[in-house]
C-alpha cells in the first residue's frame, strides 16, 4: 500500500495528527493517508490533509523528500515524505480518522514513534528523511 506524508515545519516543531484508529491508532503522525487508484501522490496529499486537518496547502512533485518501508501486523506500507506549507484554510480535525492535532518538537515526535511500535531501523529512516529540514 502507498501512503503519503506531510511534513509541515514552523520553528523547530513539526505538526501531527493523533490517530484516532488503526493502524497505528494513540500514535502522533505526520498528515497523510493512503493513495487511491489513478491518483497522483500530489493529488493524494492535497485531499488527505484537507479531510484531516481542514488546511490546504501547496506541495509540488519537487517536494518529494524520500521514502521508507513501515510493516503493520505483517502489512507492508511504502511511505513517501513531501515537505509542504500550509497555504490556507481553517483547523478543523476529522473527527473519524483524527483525535487531536499537535505542534510537536522533533524529539518527541521521534519517541512518539517508537513507543508506538516503529522499530529502530524504520524510526531511523524518518529521521533521514525529516532531519535534514531542521
Amino acid at each position: 500500500m502507498v501512503i503519503v506524508n506531510a511534513i509541515i515545519k514552523k520553528e523547530n516543531k513539526v505538526f501531527t495528527v493523533k490517530r484516532k484508529k488503526d493502524p497505528w491508532k494513540g500514535m502522533y503522525g505526520l498528515p497523510g493517508g493512503h493513495v487511491e487508484k489513478n491518483e497522483s501522490n500530489v493529488k493524494a496529499l492535497r485531499r488527505e490533509v484537507r479531510e484531516e486537518t481542514g488546511f490546504e496547502i501547496e506541495v509540488k512533485e519537487l517536494d518529494f523528500k524520500g521514502s521508507c518501508k513501515l510493516n503493520y501486523f505483517s502489512k507492508g506500507f511504502e511511505v513517501y515524505f513531501y515537505f509542504v506549507k500550509i497555504v490556507s484554510g481553517k483547523e478543523k480535525i476529522q473527527s473519524e480518522e483524527v483525535e487531536e492535532i499537535k505542534w510537536l518538537d522533533l524529539g518527541d515526535f521521534f519517541d512518539n514513534l517508537r513507543e508506538h511500535g516503529l522499530s529502530k531501523k524504520e524510526v531511523d529512516s524518518i529521521k533521514k528523511i525529516v532531519s535534514w529540514l531542521w
